[in-house]
């Protein structure tokens, strides 16, 4: 992949004007959970929030909840591939399970949880009273399905946490699904209980969604968010500065290691090589090289010359299968990036290759993997003894934050014009998709970085097969990186977890678009790390 020049210089002048968005230095710990947040921003979420709701009143979701079904690393009882579909009609009850990539020779249960009951497992009668089992899976085909209809008066007083598809007579889940953080705002919403305030609104003027015509009867089974009471508007402060306390203090019973020790604040929220150089022997970020239990957990000499951590993203525990070497993402602007329009995971672009976060990709599920990841005491990653898993409150305040970060709108490049002669020139070339007269060649970047965004001319963020992987990497050249062997820098395989016999990489090549506003704050760029200038 190449870059020109006039291109550089377009969209790195365009980002030193714009990605210092933030300006945050303090010590996170003032933070705490009724503080103002110091990074988030309440304007950014709720113009995330207002975009979504558009977006599912248009595609009907005040009537039906849609939840994509998959593997939930530290939470399925195996490793699996196989993934689905929970739709549950709110207006009559009506709830269909479709999955694919099950075994036709075993039987699966379909199971409701509500987990205030902290259910998991745990065989305790009261816990049991809010695990409702719903059905059981028939294969048809190459799927298998369940179509049932629930009834009000089963499910007095329970909040459908999670959907849950578990081998037959087993505790244990092995496909999970849950309602999101916009999720839970909406019908709450629906239901006249919460009020949000439009982008831009104070939370005086805010007004009460208007109830539909018609009553959605199920809809009381999403849960509130935290810091949404029945009757009032939820606290957006308070739920992003509870994320943000979480984000840089919560250790989650694991290793030291927080989210913030590789997504720094004060470093755009990410870490580089020229970073990591400032850090203390005794940083959290350098757990693998002082605890013995972990010494397998991070590759030294790749996080210290590459910036470089050490990430199973195709599924495997193990810290030496199917691992793969890649760059911390940034976090700025996440709210304007993650959109994909995929009936399959990912659902959302939350890594470079849409597979950073287990299950089906969604930001919420990425908060969970990162922990188990991460976090772990040891290898072993035992849920209660290397770590614990964040709790539903937790996930509501860790994705409220993260979508307060940066900027609130893309910018529109069609109108925007840029005083350098040499920067204006590569806005027109990143927009041009074919050549005028002969004298403008197409640079047809605008069409997978639509305004300089994340974003295709489509509007949603998909993965792409570009290359990269394909450029040489400073930790390929012999004598660069000792010892040379492919346990140095891993093939990428991109997005997938399938064997690909050509590359020896696991997957189909592809990675997600990054966005190009806040580029020039967080060199070196790509998944690797393998570029050093634009």
């Amino acid at each position: 992949m190449k870059i020109s020049r006039l291109n550089a210089v377009f969209f790195v002048g365009l980002a030193i004007g714009l990605c210092l968005l933030i300006q945050w230095r303090p010590d996170a710990s003032t933070t705490d959970q009724t503080a103002v947040p110091a990074a988030g921003n309440v304007q950014t979420l709720l113009s995330a929030y207002d975009r979504w709701k558009q977006q599912s009143v248009r595609s009907g979701s005040d009537r039906v909840l849609v939840l994509p079904l998959s593997y939930a690393k530290g939470l399925s009882s195996g490793f699996t591939m196989a993934r689905g579909l929970a739709t549950l009609n709110l207006i009559n009850g009506s709830l269909s399970i479709k999955v694919s990539g099950l075994s036709a020779a075993e039987q699966y249960d379909v199971w409701l949880v509500d987990n205030d009951s902290a259910w998991r497992g745990n065989a305790d009668s009261n816990v049991g009273k809010r695990r409702i089992h719903v059905g059981r899976l028939a294969h048809r085909n190459d799927e298998a399905t369940l179509e049932t209809r629930l009834h009000t008066e089963e499910l007095a007083g329970f909040e459908l946490d999670q959907v849950i598809v578990s081998r037959a007579d087993e505790d244990s889940g092995l496909l999970y699904g849950s309602p999101s953080l916009f999720q839970r705002f909406y019908y709450q919403e629906l239901r006249g209980l919460t009020t949000i305030p439009a982008p831009g609104q104070s939370s005086a003027a805010a007004h009460s969604t208007t109830a539909p015509d018609w009553l959605a009867p199920f809809a009381f089974l999403i849960p509130a968010p935290a810091h949404a009471a029945s009757g009032t508007q939820p606290d957006l402060e308070a739920l992003i500065a509870q994320g943000e306390d979480i984000f840089f203090n919560e250790t989650f019973d694991g290793n030291g290691r927080t989210c913030g020790t590789c997504h720094r604040a004060e470093n755009n929220f990410t870490i580089d090589p020229a970073f990591i150089a400032t850090l203390p022997p005794d940083d959290p970020l350098f757990v693998a090289e002082f605890n013995p239990d972990l010494a397998e957990l991070e590759n030294p000499t790749l996080m210290r010359q590459f910036g470089l951590i050490r990430t199973n993203v195709d599924g495997q525990e193990s810290p030496t299968e199917k691992f793969v070497m890649r760059s911390v993402s940034h976090l700025l602007g996440m709210s304007m990036s993650i959109q994909s329009n995929a009936v399959e995971p990912p659902f959302e672009m939350t890594g470079w290759s849409g597979d950073g976060a287990p299950g089906g990709g969604r930001l919420r599920d990425f908060s969970t993997g990162a922990v188990i990841q991460h976090a772990t005491k040891t290898l072993d990653r035992q849920e209660g003894v290397d770590f614990r898993l964040p709790t539903d409150a937790e996930l509501d305040a860790l994705e409220a934050f993260m979508l307060s970060l940066g900027r609130q709108q893309d910018l529109n490049l069609q109108t925007l014009r840029l005083t350098d002669a040499n920067a204006e020139r590569g806005r027109v070339l990143f927009i041009t998709e074919d050549s005028q007269g002969g004298t403008v060649r197409a640079a047809k970047c605008n069409i997978c970085h639509g305004n300089a965004g994340a974003l295709t001319i489509a509007g949603v963020n998909v993965n792409f097969k570009t290359g990269v992987e394909n450029m040489p990497h400073p930790a390929d050249v012999p004598g660069q990186v000792p010892p040379r062997d492919l346990q140095v820098r891993p093939r990428d395989g991109g997005f997938g977890k399938q064997l690909n016999a050509s590359t020896g990489g696991f997957g189909d090549g592809s990675f997600n678009t990054q966005s190009l506003v806040e580029a020039a704050d967080t060199a070196p760029y790509f998944h690797h790390n393998g570029a050093t200038t634009l």
